[in-house]
């Protein structure tokens, strides 16, 4: 999780418990914002055109903030584009937001 050593514990641990829950090899890192320290991207590892924002900034433990983009085909200079959002949702909402937007098998 050596990408991941710059972000806040926070992040580092939801992107554990995401992959425990699943499945290690079930995303991969988009980290379009390396410098904000409480946000990530995951990705499905077979179509990036899918992505899911997850923060934490200011948020209580086991709580998070959601976007959910698409790519854009719209305008080049803005690669994605947000379809959906959640604000305040626990880990096992944030599960099956990454679940489903990700196109992930369900268990």
């Amino acid at each position: 999780m050596n990408e991941l050593s710059e972000k806040h514990e926070a992040i580092r641990d939801v992107v554990r418990a995401m992959r425990t829950e699943l499945g290690s090899t079930a995303f991969d890192i988009a980290d379009h914002w390396e410098m904000d320290r409480c946000a990530i991207g995951l990705c499905n590892r077979s179509d990036a055109s899918r992505l899911v924002y997850i923060c934490t900034f200011r948020l209580p433990r086991d709580k998070y903030d959601v976007d959910l983009d698409v790519a854009s085909s719209v305008d080049d200079d803005v690669p994605y584009m947000t379809v959906d959002s959640y604000r305040k949702v626990t880990f096992d909402e944030l599960v099956e937001i990454v679940r489903k937007h990700l196109l992930l098998p369900s268990e």
